[in-house]
This record gives C-alpha cells, sequence and structure tokens, in this order.
C-alpha cells in the first residue's frame, strides 16, 4: 500500500494498492530517489520519490529487505502451497468444527442431564422445604401456645405473689400495730411502776435519812459519854499517877536515908 502526497507536512494525499500482504520492508535509494519495499507477498515495489525525503537525515537507520527479486514460477509454487495449506487448514477447520459439534452435543447431552439431575434434587429440595416450612409453621403455633400458656402462668403467679405479698405486708402493719400498743402499755406500766418504786425510794430514803439521823444522834451521845468517861479515866489516872509518883519519891528518899544511914 502506497501513497501519494501532495506536500510535506501532507494535507491531501493518494492511496496506491501495491502489496497483496504486509510491508515487510522499505529501503531508500543512494541518491534518495527511489523507494523500494519488500512484502510478506514476495513482491518488491519501486517507487519514484519527489520532494524532500524523510530519510535525507537518517542515513545509517536504512533497513536492508530480506528478498529482492523473485520470479513468476516461484511466485506460482508459493501461491500453489498456501492454497494446499489453505485446503488443509480448511480440512483440519472442518475436522475441528466436527469434533467440537461431537463435543457440543456430548456437552448439550451431560448439561441436559445434569439440569434433569439439579430439576430433580430442586422439586425434592422444594418438597424438603415445604416439609420443612409446614413444621415450622406448626412449631411456630406450638410456640406461641406454650407462650401464651407461659404468660398467663406467669400473670397468675405474679397475682398470687402480689397477693401474697400484699397479705403478709397487711400482717406486718398489723402486726406493727400490736407491737406499738404493746409497747404502750408497757411503757404505762413502766411508768407507773417506776413512780410507785419511786415514791417507795423516796419513803424508805426518807425513813434511812430518820434512822440515820436518830443512829447519829445516838452515836454522838455516845461519844459525848465516851469522851466524859475519857475525861474522868484521864483526870483519876493521872491523880493515881501523881499519888504514885509521890509515893515513889518518899520511898526514894526513905531509902537515901536508910542508905547514908548505914554508911555513916
Amino acid at each position: 500500500r502506497a501513497m501519494k502526497l501532495d506536500s510535506f507536512p501532507p494535507k491531501i494525499f493518494m492511496d496506491y494498492r501495491c502489496h497483496t500482504g504486509s510491508v515487510t520492508c522499505m529501503a531508500m535509494s543512494h541518491d534518495d530517489k527511489y523507494l523500494f519495499s519488500g512484502g510478506s507477498d514476495g513482491s518488491i515495489c519501486i517507487f519514484k520519490v519527489k520532494g524532500p525525503s524523510c530519510f535525507m537525515d537518517n542515513k545509517t537507520s536504512l533497513v536492508e529487505p530480506e528478498e529482492v527479486l523473485i520470479s513468476k514460477v516461484a511466485l506460482d509454487e508459493k501461491t500453489n502451497e498456501a492454497e494446499k495449506l489453505r485446503r488443509k487448514i480448511e480440512g483440519v477447520s472442518l475436522d475441528n468444527a466436527y469434533q467440537m459439534r461431537l463435543k457440543e452435543m456430548n456437552h448439550a447431552e451431560m448439561l441436559q442431564e445434569f439440569n434433569n439431575k439439579t430439576e430433580e434434587a430442586n422439586r425434592t429440595n422444594r418438597k424438603l422445604h415445604k416439609g420443612m416450612q409446614k413444621k415450622k409453621i406448626d412449631l411456630d403455633h406450638e410456640f406461641s401456645k406454650k407462650i401464651i400458656l407461659l404468660q398467663t402462668k406467669h400473670s397468675e403467679d405474679f397475682n398470687n405473689i402480689v397477693d401474697q405479698h400484699k397479705n403478709k405486708i397487711n400482717y406486718e402493719i398489723e402486726r406493727c400495730k400490736r407491737l406499738v400498743e404493746e409497747y404502750e402499755s408497757l411503757h404505762k406500766d413502766h411508768d407507773r411502776e417506776m413512780l410507785i418504786l419511786l415514791r417507795k425510794n423516796d419513803e424508805s430514803l426518807q425513813v434511812s435519812r430518820d434512822e440515820y439521823g436518830h443512829k447519829i444522834s445516838i452515836q454522838k451521845e455516845r461519844k459525848a459519854l465516851l469522851v466524859r468517861e475519857r475525861e474522868k479515866s484521864t483526870s483519876s489516872f493521872n491523880n493515881e499517877k501523881r499519888l504514885i509518883e509521890d509515893d515513889a519519891d518518899q520511898e526514894i528518899l526513905g531509902i537515901q536515908c536508910d542508905f547514908e544511914e548505914r554508911l555513916t
């Protein structure tokens, strides 16, 4: 495929069909006047270049074509070989298509069998699901009945407990009232007994005081009597002592006189 350019950079170009296959290589002549192209179809095309070339500044990057010339006979042989290969490929493709068709048929049969088994399993599962749903509904009903029975029993038990608690509270209130009354009665009795005891204590205390005063007066009289007796005893003792001392002095004087007389 070649394109004719009227200007550079190209604005309008023309397209020429040159190679039947893809272009494999391109090269410029040494004077930059001709362009050589080689394709996969084995042909070489030569183009005359007019105008500036993009290869003038980079001649070292030219790529040599793989093939330069090919004969018409070789080209026909290549074409025949290509046709044989194409027919062979078509035969192989048909065989592959037949094999693929067989595989598709086997796959379809296996898929149908699998679908049948799956459908049967789904039907069985649906039956099981329906049975389980029915059991679930029955269990839900039974559970609801049990819940209602339990709620009723719980309400009755709760009411009974509340009644028992109220009865106990009323009993405790009555008991507290009786205890308060008993306490007040005991308190009154205690106050009366305390008053009686206080009176008795006051009376006994007064009696004790009187007795104690009488005893104290008796003790005082006895003490005064004892003091008088002690004074009498002391005075008599002193008199007797003086008498004894006088007698002792007289005896001592008499003894001294007798002793002096004896000495003389």
